[in-house]
């Protein structure tokens, strides 16, 4: 079986309320669970070779268990009550297209986890919470730049150089904030940092006063090794954090690098084309 549709639209049908009893359709390709009362996203792990699976009004809060459908190219999960798109949406790396309309997505921000999909073509999200602000059309055009039709509409030219001449801007200032913000905690972490080594250098001098003192000390001695091996840890998890703190700094510095070239592409283009229309005239 490469194909199946458990499609229940009909209300005197039984609605079916779990996705299970799949692990022996390792073959199929199309599955449409439709028009259901499914509450949860689960049990899909059988089904690598999925190509096309249809959640569509149901009852699902989350986008969850996906990852492992690596040749899914067209989701649909319209309908449903999600309200958040997750990062991990970047492992689905062949879909296509994505049907998220009428859930109750509410961060535009959001959008950006799609970024990493290059071969994503098609999103319809609307009918959702964010879908209702200004610059939703626009916020997708331009962090989405492989999108090609967004709620049935085609992205035209014209499209692009409005999104991009208002966001541009918009999303350097943004990054840049973002930016002083991580080194602002990155600072504070190697405060911490500095503060937990030498709180631990003072116990170390203390151990080493005590060495060859009297077996009344041996609690003292004790203790003090006790807040030796807390504070220790502390260091250890202050070093972990900053170094994913240096990492997300690279990042961010990486990103706001890019946006600052394509920003300065895109202004020169604009005059360009204006020096050009001057021409003409």
């Amino acid at each position: 079986i490469t194909t199946l549709n458990l499609h229940l639209k009909n209300e005197r049908n039984q609605k079916i309320h779990r996705i299970e009893n799949l692990n022996r359709l390792t073959a199929l390709e199309e599955l449409s669970l439709s028009h259901n009362a499914i509450s949860k996203i689960e049990n899909l792990h059988y089904l690598t070779n999925l190509r096309t699976l249809n959640l569509s009004e149901n009852s699902i809060r989350r986008l969850e268990n996906l990852n492992v459908l690596h040749n899914l190219e067209t989701l649909n999960v319209s309908g449903n009550l999600i309200e958040r798109i997750p990062i991990s949406m970047w492992k689905l790396s062949k879909l296509r297209t994505f049907r998220i309309a009428r859930n109750k997505l509410s961060v535009l921000r959001d959008i950006e986890n799609l970024k990493p999909m290059k071969n994503l073509t098609n999103l319809n999200a609307q009918g959702n919470p964010f879908s209702e602000l200004p610059q939703y059309r626009d916020f997708i055009v331009f962090h989405l730049v492989c999108v090609e039709v967004i709620d049935g509409d085609n992205v035209s030219l014209e499209d692009r150089t409005r999104a991009g001449e208002r966001f541009a801007r918009y999303e350097l200032e943004y990054l840049q904030q973002e930016l002083d913000k991580q080194k602002a905690e990155m600072s504070s972490l190697q405060t911490s940092l500095t503060s937990a080594e030498t709180a631990k250098k003072d116990l170390e001098i203390q151990i080493q006063k005590f060495e060859g003192t009297n077996k009344d000390l041996t609690s003292a001695r004790k203790r003090i090794e006790e807040e030796l091996e807390i504070k220790s840890q502390l260091l250890n998890r202050k070093t972990k954090e900053l170094m994913k703190n240096f990492e997300r700094l690279y990042e961010l510095e990486q990103e706001v690098a890019f946006y600052k070239i394509d920003y300065g592409l895109l202004s020169n283009f604009q005059f360009n084309s204006s020096a050009i229309r001057s021409e003409e005239h």
